[in-house]
């Protein structure tokens, strides 16, 4: 028999993430500040994990997105047009919504493979 680890997307779909919304440039402060909403909302759905390894995985890979968008918000400070802030939050963003969309369709906690 095959284990499959994952999500199974054919048999539970998840809608598209929605696009980030808001000006085009704005302070790498404030772009700062939405990384860490983003990844304080996604925590709310890492508490949800039973598995205590598979929590601090999880938990690692926030970790990771926030550090990563946090940085990336700290260059478009310099820069707006090479480092736009909606890109740097994409992938915190895109996780965020993932998590959160599996719980309130379908009641499963996240994975950090999803």
């Amino acid at each position: 028999m095959v284990e499959t680890t994952g999500w199974n997307y054919n048999s539970f779909p998840i809608p598209p993430t929605p696009p980030i919304h808001g000006p085009e440039i704005v302070s790498a402060d404030w772009c700062e500040e939405c990384a860490k909403g983003l990844a304080t909302n996604a925590l709310n759905y890492v508490k949800r994990i039973d598995d205590e390894s598979v929590r601090q995985q999880a938990l690692d890979l926030i970790r990771f997105l926030y550090t990563q968008a946090e940085n990336c918000c700290k260059l478009s400070g310099l820069d707006p047009v090479k480092y736009n802030w909606k890109s740097c939050l994409a992938p915190l963003n895109a996780k965020r919504w993932h998590w959160k969309k599996k719980w309130e369709l379908y009641g499963v906690p996240p994975h950090p493979s999803d």
